[in-house]
């Protein structure tokens, strides 16, 4: 009696009963539900976590109406504070480069190229390094995933 009623609460919760084994593991730790919870709010969807349940679903879909504006407002942030570092950085390259008599033409060259080389390096960089850490990856596998997933 006591089974069923956890078998009944655990397909309520989300659990595909219709294909147990014994050795089943949840795929819902931390690390899962946050990954879900980016993949909702970023539009990138994977698809190979979702909730199962009615409710689930709904409460996904309100998550993902509220969600997904505000991750746009917090990238807009972002965007214009990397904007304002940007355009420090590059004054700073210019100002180093015409002290050594170089034309403002080939100064603006070559602070665009190192600016965007320098922005593509930490976009890549930074979240191989976390995905690295975090799931245990290798350099490349993590490189891979963020390449395949970011770009």
């Amino acid at each position: 009696h006591e089974l069923v009623k956890e078998l009944v609460s655990a397909a309520e919760a989300g659990l595909d009963v219709s294909n147990l084994s014994a050795n089943l593991t949840s795929r819902w730790d931390m690390g899962s539900a946050f990954f879900f919870c980016g993949s909702i709010i970023t539009t990138i969807g994977f698809g190979n976590l979702s909730p199962r349940t009615w409710f689930g679903q709904l409460f996904c879909m309100c998550y993902a109406l509220v969600g997904i504006p505000m991750f746009g407002i917090l990238l807009a942030g972002v965007g214009d504070h990397m904007g304002t570092m940007l355009r420090k950085a590059v004054g700073k390259i210019e100002t180093l480069f015409l002290k050594r008599k170089i034309k403002p033409n080939t100064v603006r060259v070559i602070s665009a190229v190192l600016s965007i080389l320098i922005g593509c390096l930490i976009f890549l960089a930074v979240p191989t390094v976390v995905f690295q850490r975090v799931e245990k990856w290798t350099f490349l596998e993590s490189l891979y995933f963020v390449v395949i997933t970011l770009t």
